[in-house]
């Protein structure tokens, strides 16, 4: 229950529209404890940024399936100025 209370309140936080980076929010497709939409709804709110959903992975995708989480983060950084 706290740690659902922490993350309904971080989603909520205003503040995201002050990041003034490339910003790459990851989720796995069946995370229960920050889901898909929830992420999804987040990286609206955050100028620049890039929503990518694993499919069939859940809350530790980049221990679940690493070269997915991999290849997700690696296209993103290739998208980013440098």
């Amino acid at each position: 229950p706290g740690q659902r209370g922490l993350m309904d309140r971080f989603e909520e936080r205003g503040d995201r529209q002050k990041i003034r980076v490339p910003t790459l929010v990851l989720g796995g497709e069946t995370d229960t404890n920050a889901p898909g939409p929830m992420m999804e709804k987040m990286a609206a709110k955050i100028p620049q940024s890039t929503y990518v959903c694993l499919p069939e992975l859940g809350h530790l995708a980049n221990l679940e399936d690493p070269q997915a989480f991999d290849a997700a983060l690696s296209a993103f950084l290739d998208t980013v100025p440098r």
